[in-house]
């Protein structure tokens, strides 16, 4: 994980509109780059929270969470914490564990308007929807800077209404924590996705003023082309444009996969639907290279358990290690995330009565191969647009059939 990941992840939560959403506990925190937490804190993107009342437990492979049991310490030191699992009893966790943080929309704010120097303290014109920024001087010209949140609830009208009032006065430009839709005459500003012009360093939040000056172009008027999304092969490559970043990426079977989702919103595909749309022999759902850079096999080599005796093993070893680790409070943020991983991939592997999974038809057989494809696909497109990727990794579901499920609608050209 890196600094711009946290700063997707925290942007993202902060444009939800569940409020526990917006939560983030100290599992999640540890598994961060080294000094992050400072820098959004610092900041005032992220704010102390309430102690959580439960813990995850990682002392076992079942999904379960349990209230803390205390224990008085010895001499007046911290107390001890521990909690019941069923399957390995009283386990010890660090209290640190119940730490939580919640993203802060009134701190986002204000390091926003103290990015373009507005010197002005923002306000708040619509209640957990709108601020406004302060005044800043973009292509020659002043207006009004805002910040706009739930673009994508559902209450388009009533939100365009609010922001038509609020640039009545001026000039103005937005900055949405959403994608923007295209601009059409009822959009009343210029509007730029806040995780396009926002980055995150070692020195803290840096606002690319330069993307600041192209936004009010990015709003390209409805009917013109490259005011869309576009996913589009052209012979070894694709051509992929999101967010106004455009990228040529070259063929990977997972992106004929994805192709197909996005241009069919909310209808469930089963895998041999996919590859029969995407145009790929079953035999070549995953090339050999592929299969060789992602760590995997192709689906009619996946013979047998998915997981055999001694690498089961193997992996519980691994774990017990990195769990003493963890109770002692020694271990790392890479640790931590090794040890997460190993859970999720044990726990996938497994069946009933904590028994290897078999793979035991040719359709999971081919499931588990389009899945993986997709996967491999989304991580490379993550090398080029962090925030396409963590856009798919929300709204394409794998699990059963495939879906695509965005939380707006979004038109993809062919």
């Amino acid at each position: 994980m890196t600094l711009t990941d946290v700063l997707l992840d925290l942007l993202q939560r902060a444009d939800a509109r569940d409020e526990e959403a917006s939560l983030v506990d100290q599992d999640e925190v540890a598994a961060w780059p080294s000094g992050a937490l400072e820098l959004v804190t610092e900041c005032g993107l992220l704010a102390s929270a309430a102690p959580a009342t439960s813990v995850h437990c990682d002392a076992c492979d079942d999904d379960h969470w349990e209230l803390p049991i205390w224990a008085s310490a010895e001499n007046g030191g911290e107390p001890r914490a521990y909690i019941r699992c069923p399957t390995f009893g009283l386990q010890r966790v660090m209290p640190a564990r119940l730490r939580r943080y919640q993203v802060s929309l009134v701190g986002l704010a204000g390091a926003l308007a103290r990015l373009p120097r507005t010197e002005v303290t923002p306000r708040e014109l619509t209640q957990g929807r709108i601020w406004h920024l302060g005044q800043v001087d973009l292509q020659g010209e002043s207006g009004a800077l805002l910040l706009v949140r739930g673009i994508a609830w559902g209450d388009g009208a009533d939100l365009l209404r609010q922001l038509g009032l609020a640039v009545a006065v001026g000039d103005a430009w937005a900055l949405s924590l959403s994608p923007p839709p295209v601009r059409d005459a009822t959009w009343p500003v210029p509007t730029m996705h806040l995780p396009a012009v926002l980055s995150l360093g070692d020195a803290g939040l840096a606002i690319r003023r330069d993307a600041l000056r192209g936004g009010p172009a990015a709003s390209v008027p409805a009917g013109h082309e490259d005011a869309k999304c576009i996913m589009r092969r052209s012979g070894g490559a694709w051509f992929i444009r999101y967010d106004g970043v455009e990228d040529t990426i070259p063929h990977l079977v997972g992106l004929g996969y994805l192709a197909v989702l996005l241009r069919n919103p909310m209808h469930t595909f089963r895998p041999e639907e996919l590859v029969s749309l995407a145009g790929a022999e079953i035999a070549e759902t995953v090339t050999g290279s592929e299969a060789s850079a992602a760590g995997l096999r192709t689906w009619h080599e996946a013979e047998g358990p998915v997981l055999d005796e001694e690498a089961v093993k193997q992996i519980q070893q691994r774990i017990a290690v990195l769990q003493s680790k963890r109770s002692w409070g020694t271990l790392n943020s890479s640790e931590l995330a090794e040890l997460q991983a190993l859970q999720r991939h044990l726990r996938s592997a497994m069946g009933l009565g904590k028994q290897p999974r078999r793979m035991t038809s040719e359709h999971g057989k081919l499931r588990a191969s389009v899945a993986k494809a997709i996967s491999y696909a989304r991580n490379k497109i993550g090398e080029h647009n962090p925030v396409l990727a963590l856009f798919l990794e929300h709204a394409v579901k794998t699990r059963g059939g495939f879906t695509y499920e965005p939380d707006r609608p979004i038109s993809w050209l062919p």
